[in-house]
């Protein structure tokens, strides 16, 4: 099985500096991984990494819901979820070249 990689970056370009924000690190480090001082994540040797993958797959959906749970709380309209989201995350969109 070969992994799939996008034709284009997907949301960033990939010269651009990228940085984790708190809830991903919190998010990868609740899943088992370790994150060093220069924001790099590493597998547990210890532990089969397909088991800290779906961990974190698991971890990422809930705060996605969490997000939208409060929105929904808060009657804010359906087309925010998205944005609320990707604030939620620090994902920001960034001009293609």
């Amino acid at each position: 099985m070969t992994a799939y990689v996008p034709d284009e970056p997907i949301g960033f370009r990939m010269d651009q500096k990228r940085t984790m924000t708190p809830v991903a690190k919190t998010a990868a480090a609740s899943a088992g991984f370790y994150v060093d001082e220069q924001e790099r994540i590493w597998g547990d040797p210890a532990y089969d990494i397909s088991l800290q993958c779906l961990t974190l797959v698991e971890l990422i959906v809930r705060e996605c819901a969490d997000v939208v749970a409060d929105a929904v709380d808060h009657h804010e309209p359906a087309a925010t979820y998205v944005d609320k989201i990707k604030q939620h995350f620090g994902i920001m969109e960034f001009e293609r070249p």
